[in-house]
């Protein structure tokens, strides 16, 4: 899970626990702008983060801030970290920018579809249900245990 803080205008922050993976692979982020991802369920989280933020970005920390998810203990602490900041819900920009898609994105998307396509396909094959196919590790646990595995047990 991560965070970013677009300001702008100014350079993108992202706030991740994969700082490593983030600096090699996003070499369109700074490095000094990939942070670790902050506490924010906690007053003292948030006001460390607002501390962060505000280092990096300066007077924009006081315009416009759009927040796509807004939990009462941020509604509470934000605005004690950013006074002068207005807050908006930030959502439909979000949900908007998660539309456009480049062509690595696209080709991962089609990949992923590829593959949970033939996991549906090998679930409706008539060996699934032998212990065959998708599953080979059943049908040894079905000798093993056969009444374990029947059809009425959840397990």
């Amino acid at each position: 899970m991560a965070g970013a803080v677009l300001p702008r205008g100014g350079e993108p922050l992202l706030c991740t626990h994969d700082i490593i993976h983030s600096r090699t692979r996003m070499p369109w982020i700074k490095p000094e702008n990939i942070l670790d991802r902050p506490f924010i369920r906690t007053e003292g989280g948030t006001k460390k983060f607002a501390d962060e933020v505000r280092a990096k970005v300066g007077k924009l920390a006081e315009g416009k801030i759009g927040v796509d998810i807004m939990t009462f203990g941020l509604s509470q602490w934000l605005p004690k970290c950013f006074p002068k900041a207005q807050f908006v819900d930030g959502r439909e920009i979000i949900n908007n920018a998660k539309m456009i898609k480049t062509q690595d994105e696209m080709e991962c998307q089609l990949i992923a579809n590829m593959i949970t396509e033939a996991g549906f396909q090998a679930r409706e094959s008539p060996s699934w249900e032998s212990g065959c196919g998708a599953r080979p590790w059943l049908r040894s646990c079905r000798k093993a245990e056969p009444s374990r595995w029947s059809p009425a047990s959840p397990g």
